[in-house]
């Protein structure tokens, strides 16, 4: 067991961690060159950005953030916002000067819920598939970009984050969630499947849980992105300023390790309970380890658990075609342990063929364009679905897929890559009682409280979007009043 960890504040709750691995240290690091701020004392700022400007950028010594600045669409990321931030993120890798880059939003409601859908899904219905292709292709691009760029890396991920959020956050040096955050990847309900390479992230865990999140779409709260090494840090909301200021301060030539040990200190939270809790996991585990989508539910079934029979209910929602991809995909990942990149390519060939598909586009018109959330999937029953037909969304593109394979750039394999790979999460922590032994010390946190698919409803007055949005995925009042807006 790691020597645990310790803040200024004191509270009931402490956390001991159960995994092993370097990740953590007691003392503040030394690369700070003056005290770490006080999370007591919470920063203030005020923002005003031009509505039109899709990626407006903050300024700190020795740092850079770009704030996603579409809060009435959630943030969801188009393709402009993708182009915008690869060329500033590639602008600024060979800059000296630059030590530090943080990925943010404006609106305090959401991180990024989400990707284009609707646009793409419009064209598609009327045979351009050329637009939705195009945008895969830069959208991965730059999730790998952000993977492997020669910088630290920050994601603030506040509030919902989802999809294409998850491709741009969780593929950040440290993924910083929340009180607020709301975690999910529910492709599955629109003819999709869990893309951006989130198939690598799910499987940092055992299987039957990387199925259950990736095949139900079920929301994490900042707590169970800690439980599975979804999230670095858990930070509550209000200290994003401190954060951006003690990044500022940090040396140029800081490890990983000491800036996680600097953010470490920063954690104030007190105990957040996972929505996925130990006797959840431990129903997952059972219903969940199976040959195929079909014996998970026969499982479900026999469990017969009010669990589990709202997770057939959600299941049996869901595109047929896509659960049994899903499964496939992610079952292909977590044997051949495959690498981030393999993942972003497998993602291509799989999207490539779900934009040219039945059930994407009628799953957006359902969902996001007509609301009627009554798709009609074809096929429309899991048994229906083929072996030879699951497995020709895998096959390597050709000419007559329109496109060519996704090609990730060699050189960008860095020695950085590799440590991420194998870096140690800090992985699950466990609410300790007061009366544990006083060698159980801990870390303190003050209690507080969707990409994809997640945007939710737009709001009177909010951009015609083409993004996802489900509104029973927003945060309800109660999970972001006590929040006070970073942005």
């Amino acid at each position: 067991m790691l020597a645990p960890r310790t803040s200024s504040l004191v509270g009931r709750v402490r956390y001991i961690q159960k995994n092993t691995g370097p990740w953590r240290t007691v003392v503040p690091p030394k690369v700070i060159g003056h005290s770490v701020p006080d999370p007591t004392e919470v920063l203030l700022t005020n923002e005003v950005f031009l509505e039109n400007d899709l990626i407006p950028t903050e300024h700190l010594p020795g740092m850079k953030t770009f704030i996603l600045n579409r809060p009435k669409a959630l943030n969801a990321i188009n393709s402009e916002m993708v182009k915008i931030l690869n060329r500033k993120l590639r602008d600024i890798e060979n800059n000296p000067s630059i030590a530090h880059v943080m990925l943010r939003a404006h609106g305090g409601k959401a991180f990024c819920a989400g990707g284009d859908v609707k646009s793409l899904a419009l064209a598609a219905r009327n045979g351009n598939y050329n637009e939705g292709i195009g945008f895969f292709r830069r959208e991965y691009k730059l999730d790998f970009l952000i993977r492997t760029l020669r910088k630290h890396t920050y994601a603030w991920m506040d509030g919902i984050t989802m999809g294409g959020g998850v491709g741009i956050g969780c593929n950040t040096d440290f993924p910083i969630a929340t009180q607020n955050t709301v975690f999910a990847m529910p492709e599955t309900a629109i003819g999709f499947f869990p893309d951006v390479g989130a198939s690598r992230l799910l499987c940092r865990n055992e299987l039957p849980i990387a199925l259950y999140i990736g095949l139900t779409g079920a929301k994490l709260n900042g707590a169970d992105l800690i439980n599975f090494q979804f999230a670095s840090h858990l930070i509550r909301s209000q200290l994003r300023p401190n954060v951006q200021e003690m990044l500022s301060r940090a040396s140029d030539y800081a490890s990983a390790e000491e800036m996680s040990e600097a953010l470490a200190c920063l954690e104030t939270l007190e105990e957040l309970p996972p929505n996925i809790t130990e006797d959840i996991e431990e129903d997952i585990q059972k219903c969940f380890t199976a040959s195929s989508v079909e014996e998970i539910i026969e499982k479900l079934r026999e469990h017969n658990t009010p669990w589990a029979q709202q997770t057939v209910a959600t299941l049996n929602r869901m595109s047929p075609t896509s659960l049994k991809v899903t499964f496939e995909q992610l079952t292909q990942v977590k044997q051949n342990d495959l690498d981030f990149a393999d993942c972003l390519q497998m993602d291509f060939r799989l999207a490539n063929r779900f934009i040219k598909g039945h059930d994407f586009v009628e799953g957006v018109r359902a969902l996001l364009i007509d609301k009627d959330n009554k798709p009609q999937w074809k096929p429309a029953r899991l048994e229906d679905v083929s072996a030879d037909q699951v497995a020709s969304y895998f096959q390597p593109l050709n000419e007559e897929d329109g496109a060519m394979e996704l090609q990730l750039t060699l050189e960008r394999e860095t020695d950085k890559m590799v440590a991420m790979e194998g870096r140690p999460y800090r992985g699950r922590y466990v609410a300790v009682d007061d009366d544990e032994p006083e060698n159980v010390e801990g870390k303190e946190e003050t209690k507080t409280n969707d990409d994809g698919l997640g945007n939710g409803e737009e709001e009177e007055g909010q951009e015609e979007g083409s993004e996802h949005d489900f509104s029973d995925l927003e945060p309800s009042d109660s999970e972001t009043s006590d929040s006070e807006t970073s942005d």
